[in-house]
């Protein structure tokens, strides 16, 4: 398979030790879209995917074990930057990966998920009846894939 095995330090998350979590000795598989083969590419696509559509339909990126896993140190501190500047308090501003606006509608569904270049998905949806969409880039080490920057 299109998979390389390197010595990778991961942009790990804050907060609770995920003992499974490599650390900066641990060798792990790395996959990388742009080293697999079209069959392979578009596997990989389907299976990140499955991961966002999961996320976002089960709003998973309100959970902090979810993100924790999930999510590189740079995101979780852009979370808390942002709820400390509207709250003057702790926390995590969760609607980072939601729209920007407050809706009052029923509707709270992941619309597509599109591939983009250089890891980077494209997702749209709504958010309490709200349009919205974001950019991702995704990588996946060992079975665990990682949000490494939202936009």
């Amino acid at each position: 398979m299109g998979m390389m095995t390197l010595s990778f330090l991961m942009a790990g998350c804050q907060g609770s030790k995920n003992e499974s979590a490599p650390n900066a000795t641990d060798s792990v598989a790395v996959e990388r879209p742009d080293t697999l083969t079209a069959e392979e590419k578009a596997a990989f696509d389907k299976d990140v995917k499955e991961f966002l559509i999961d996320m976002y339909n089960r709003q998973l990126f309100q959970e902090d074990t979810f993100l924790n896993i999930h999510c590189s140190e740079a995101i979780i501190q852009k979370m808390k930057d942002e709820y400390a500047k509207k709250y003057k308090a702790d926390g995590l501003a969760y609607w980072i990966f939601r729209s920007d606006k407050d809706g009052d509608g029923d509707v709270y569904s992941l619309v597509s998920v599109r591939p983009e270049d250089d890891f980077w998905y494209k997702y749209t949806f709504y958010d309490n009846g709200i349009a919205g969409a974001h950019r991702v880039k995704v990588i996946k080490t060992d079975t665990i894939f990682h949000i490494e920057e939202i936009e």
